[in-house]
Parts: C-alpha cells; sequence; structure tokens
C-alpha cells in the first residue's frame, strides 16, 4: 500500500452542493485526537543450506483542525478551517462553502516527509540515476536486470520541522518479478516465535526459559525418514541468535515449530504485512508440502518442572500462493532433484516456495527500529523488550568464530557492510541491522544503516538473482563474481550519498 495524503475539498464540495439541494442537519464531528543452498551433495554456506530444499448537541461545535493534518510534500498547504453549521441553523449552503478555506490541511500518514524536513525530495528516478553515474559498477547489471531479477527499496530517515521522524522511499524495478527471500524471511519466524510465545510471560516464561520441542518422523515423497521438531531442549533466545545471527536453518525451524505456519502467516496480515505467505520449513526438501502444517508440542521449564505451553497441532491456514500473474514463477530450465539428485529437465516451480514483497521485507526491521514511522496499520504486536532484543541481535558487531575472522563473517552476513566501509572505514562508527539471505541463486539483504556520527541513516532491501546456466539447484551460482560485488557496490554508493552526502 503506497503512502496517501487524503485531500478532502471534494468531499466538502459535494456536503455544499447537497445541502443546497435539501436542509440537512450535519453531524458534528468528533472531537480532534491527537548451508547448502544447492541440491544434496553441493557445498556451500551452511545457512543456506536447506533454503535450496524448499495483516446532536444544539450549541454550535467549535470549528476544529485535526491534529494529525499537516502539509502536504511539497503542497504548501498549511492553513484552512472547516466551519459546519449546527443543527437548527439558518446557514445556506453558500455559507457553508464561504466557511471553507480554499487551501486545506493534508491529513499525512505518521512518518511522511514534509516540506521543511532534513531530507530532500532526490525525485522517483534517484536510484536509476545513481546506478546510471556508476556505469563500471553497474552497467551489466542494469542491462540485464530482467534477467537478473534485480531490484532495490530503500527508505531514507529524516526529521520533519515540528521534530517527527519520516522516511523518504524509493525504489528501483520493485516486485518487478518474483524473488526467492531465502534466509531473509527467517525474521517472520523470530517475530511469530516471540508473539505466540509472550502471552506465557505471566505463567513465568522469558526468553532464557528452556524449552521442549517435541518430535514427528514424517517420510519424503521419495520414502527417506525426515524428523519435525528440535528435539532437544534450548531457550528462544538461543533459537532467534542462531538463527538470526549464524542463519541457522534447525534454529529458523524451531522457531517455526513454535509458531507454526498459521501463526507465521496470520500474525504477519494481521500486523499489515499482507505481501507474506511462508510454506515450509528449511533444509526438508522432498517432503510433502503439507507435512509443514503439522506443529509439535511445546513445553517449558518454569518452577523446575516441565509444562506444556502448546499442544501438538495441525496447521488448517488458507496459504494459498498469491496471484503473481506474470510473476515469472517457473524458473530456469531444468533442476535437480533434492531426493534422487537426478536432473530434471523442466523450470524450477516457485508456486508453493516462500514468497515476501520487497516492502514488507523491509517493514520488519523497520518496524522493530521505528515501529512509528510505517503508519499505525502496520504494527508487529511486539513488546519493547523483545523488540529491542531483535535488534540488537541482528546489529551486532560479529565477533571472530569458528576460525573464521570478524571482518570475513560480517562480509558474509552483512553482505553491503564491505562496501559501506569503503566510504566510512570506521566499523564503531556504524550501525548494521539486517538479514540477509542466499539460496537457488537469489541473494539478498533488507537492512537499517547509520553512521552514528553524524546521525544520517537509512533502509535498503535489495535482491539479485545469480544463476547463469539454467539449472537451478545444481549450486553452481556466481555469487563470488556477481553477487557480491553488486550488493558491497550498492552499499557503497548508497553510503555516499545518503550517509555522508558526497
Amino acid at each position: 500500500m503506497s503512502r496517501l495524503a487524503f485531500r478532502p475539498a471534494s468531499l466538502l464540495a459535494l456536503i455544499a452542493t447537497s445541502m443546497a439541494c435539501a436542509p440537512v442537519a450535519p453531524q458534528v464531528p468528533p472531537d480532534a485526537t491527537p548451508s547448502a543452498e544447492s541440491a544434496s551433495g553441493a557445498p556451500t554456506a551452511p545457512e543456506d543450506a536447506a533454503n535450496a530444499s524448499q495483516g446532536g448537541g444544539t450549541s454550535p461545535p467549535e470549528a476544529t483542525q485535526p491534529a494529525e493534518a499537516h502539509a502536504d510534500n511539497g503542497s504548501g498547504a498549511n492553513s484552512g478551517v472547516i466551519a459546519l453549521a449546527a443543527e437548527g441553523s439558518n446557514a445556506t449552503a453558500a455559507d457553508v462553502a464561504a466557511a471553507v478555506a480554499v487551501e486545506l490541511p493534508l491529513i499525512v500518514a505518521p512518518g511522511s516527509c514534509l516540506d521543511g524536513a532534513s531530507i530532500p525530495d532526490r525525485g522517483e528516478d534517484f536510484l536509476s540515476e545513481l546506478l546510471a553515474q556508476y556505469p563500471d559498477k553497474f552497467a551489466d547489471i542494469v542491462a540485464s536486470a530482467e534477467e537478473r531479477r534485480a531490484q532495490i527499496r530503500v527508505g531514507e530517515v529524516g526529521t520533519n520541522p515540528d521534530g517527527s521522524g519520516c522516511v523518504r522511499y524509493y525504489s528501483w524495478r520493485e516486485e518487478a518479478e518474483y524473488f526467492y527471500p531465502a534466509s531473509a524471511i527467517k525474521t517472520v519466524g523470530a517475530v511469530a516465535a516471540l508473539r505466540t510465545l509472550e502471552p506465557f510471560a505471566n505463567d513465568g516464561w522469558t526468553v532464557d526459559t528452556s524449552l521442549r520441542i517435541g518430535q514427528r518422523t514424517i517420510a519424503t515423497q521419495e520414502g527417506n525418514a525426515v524428523e519435525i521438531g528440535a528435539g532437544r531442549s534450548a531457550t528462544l533466545r538461543s533459537f532467534l541468535a542462531a538463527t538470526l545471527i549464524e542463519s541457522s536453518n534447525p534454529g529458523f525451524n524451531a522457531l517455526y515449530d513454535i509458531a507454526g505456519m498459521e501463526a507465521c502467516n496470520q500474525q504477519m496480515w494481521a500486523a499489515g504485512f499482507d505481501q507474506i505467505r511462508l510454506f515450509n520449513r528449511l533444509q526438508m526438501g522432498g517432503t510433502d508440502p503439507d507435512a509443514h502444517r503439522f506443529v509439535p508440542s511445546v513445553d517449558a521449564r518454569i518452577d523446575g518442572e516441565w509444562v506444556t505451553l502448546l499442544d501438538a497441532r495441525e496447521t488448517r491456514v488458507d496459504n494459498t500462493p498469491p496471484d503473481n500473474t506474470g510473476a515469472r514463477l517457473d524458473i530456469g530450465e531444468a533442476y535437480i532433484d533434492d531426493n534422487t539428485l537426478a536432473r530434471v529437465e523442466e523450470p524450477l516451480s516457485f508456486a508453493r516456495k516462500n514468497w515476501i514483497s520487497l516492502r514488507d521485507l523491509q517493514g520488519i526491521i523497520l518496524n522493530l527500529i521505528h515501529p512509528d514511522l510505517d503508519g499505525p496499520e502496520r504494527d508487529l504486536g511486539l513488546t519493547d523488550e523483545h523488540r529491542q532484543l531483535l535488534v540488537d541481535i541482528m546489529t551486532g558487531p560479529l565477533s571472530d568464530a569458528g576460525g573464521t575472522s570478524a571482518a570475513d563473517r560480517e562480509s558474509r552476513f552483512k553482505p553491503l557492510l564491505p562496501g559501506v566501509l569503503r566510504v566510512i572505514p570506521d566499523r564503531a562508527q556504524l550501525q548494521y541491522t539486517n538479514k540477509a539471505g542466499r539460496a537457488y541463486g537469489f541473494h539478498l539483504d533488507s537492512a537499517y544503516i547509520r553512521n552514528l556520527q553524524n546521525g544520517r541513516s537509512f533502509y535498503v532491501a535489495v535482491t539479485i538473482h545469480v544463476d547463469y546456466d539454467g539449472v537451478m539447484n545444481d549450486g553452481a551460482y556466481r555469487h563470488d563474481a556477481v553477487s557480491f560485488p553488486f550488493l558491497q557496490d550498492v552499499g557503497e554508493v548508497l553510503s555516499r550519498a545518503l550517509l555522508v552526502g558526497e
């Protein structure tokens, strides 16, 4: 849903015309209130492993101006009072019309930037013009943008003259094609698991309470056995950290097991994020899609005893794939079957694979950091404590681990960061809160990047597809040669334009 400013002038004209036809006592308005992302056997990063497998009184009312009314972005309309005749008044239609100012205030959604905001309106072609300024970096991608399914959405954060925060959005090819969200969609599982367990806080549950998730053995379409359910005791904090820092697929599956398909979808839809369809756990290729409707039981150790919080259940939610007419959901010319490892000579269908719009992918992180800037219709419904927990986990900075340096880990899990560091070399001066993903040749990141020295910041969601051989699920993708450099370059040029103003 795009941001719209509502101008009531036509409505008032209609009211005046209606009164001229027949005297009507107008209503008094209410008071204004202020992993192996490839097929089995293809060596890839662990976080990608299964991405591949897979919301009348009688006295005249005082003339009021709604508290939410503001000047338009660029319109200059900042005055005007609506005067309404009270019941029993002798006011004519001409009297009412005369009381309506020519310039009426606009009702602007929260988070919209007004005239005089601290950030300029860079124009609807800002991103395409920015890419054109660096042909050595982007000419090849721009020329093949449709084939590469390349898309960018940016939200620059600023301040209105009254001190309220605001965001100006820019996009390049946004939603032009379907893209697979890979591990970036794991934020949905994190939010849903927290929302599912938050009601048990009154019973003594916290994010550091030990949880025990039940198991069920199911068969794949080829008859192999697969376990659903974590089958071990751990805290929600540990599942969240494993999922959002190391992009663990088992960690995400535990979050999915806690919430279930129904909550992962319907809670997000109710929160205003209706461009989401979460169909399955990760790293479980070859399973019948309906197997992912099963949700195991969840027990918690409270006061020294195991207490059942959630019974095992079957999800019945209607999870119909979105109508992406023309979205090219059949990708590639052939694919490697998850179970048999045989090549299948037909495109791979993504019709029942996880899906999210670029706006919702970005909006989740925006609602965690700036919940007041995306409008009242979009609210993740988390406590402030739990919002901040997710932000802290996704922010880092990362440290050395498993024999890999912090810099190498961050370049992998925060793929725009190396480009940002070309502009602001001091890592300590940056906040980088994100969730990235790679699978089936799709590579993307959704991040909030802030220059801590001057306070400038922006949100960015960017995706690209780098399968060049037409064979999906074979692990032969050009991440090192194409997608990592592209994401780093996007981080660099956006930082030059938005964080330092070059």
